[in-house]
């Protein structure tokens, strides 16, 4: 039997909610399923379901700590721990319950009993991360984390003050439909803001599709 995104967010979903997080509809950034959770103080923890591409039925998970929801975005100062999978936050006595065996740390099944082993260890893992106050001092000092956030403080500051577009601007990535929920007018924005506000000097649709999602996500979690 083949694991499907649909089948696995399905019976995810409430569990995940009930602990805080929201599904965000995510088709861009490789995810099998998007969840996210805003923190406060400008803080964003994303859950990334991820479905075996080798191995049948089997599923995990990784989390992403940052001030962005831009999907695993690491690399220049900032922290590497702050993207790791859930089994990295687990003792061995702990893996092995949960996993058996399997050195790949992997789940295996959608019962009840799986479901909820898999929720209480995104439960007991996320407090771990979240423990950890000199990552969360990097993440906050970090200068790569705060230049992925110009662009989506700037597209929402924008937005909330119902910014239109002048006549003469030619937009040439903006998608012509909305993708993943998100409105039009957010990627008209992001590019935009891209192109004539921070001069990002290798602007393309997929620039425009990200920065534009993640400030509407932010927008959308800071405003529940």
């Amino acid at each position: 039997m083949t694991l499907t995104k649909r089948k696995l967010i399905s019976c995810l979903k409430d569990g995940l909610e009930s602990q805080g997080y929201t599904e965000m509809k995510e088709s861009q950034l490789g995810t099998s399923g998007f969840f996210c959770k805003y923190l406060g103080d400008d803080m964003f923890l994303s859950l990334g379901l991820e479905i075996s591409g080798l191995y049948d039925f089997r599923y995990t998970a990784s989390y992403y700590w940052s001030m962005t929801t831009q999907w695993s975005a690491i690399g220049g100062d900032i922290p590497k721990d702050s993207y790791c999978r859930i089994n990295r936050l687990m003792s061995r006595d702990e893996k092995e319950a949960a996993f058996g065996h399997d050195p790949l740390c992997w789940w295996n099944q959608l019962d009840k009993t799986n479901i909820c082993n898999f929720l209480n260890s995104v439960k007991m893992t996320e407090l771990r991360l979240l423990s950890q106050k000199e990552m969360k001092e990097k993440i906050i000092n970090s200068k790569d984390v705060q230049r992925l956030c110009v662009s989506a403080k700037t597209i929402q500051s924008l937005y909330k003050d119902h910014f239109s577009l002048p006549p003469e601007i030619d937009l040439k990535f903006t998608p012509s439909r909305e993708i993943d929920g998100v409105p039009i007018k957010w990627f008209e924005i992001a590019e935009y803001v891209l192109r004539f506000v921070i001069n990002e000097k290798r602007v393309n649709r997929h620039m425009v599709i990200i920065k534009a999602s993640d400030a509407f996500r932010q927008f959308v979690l800071r405003n529940r």
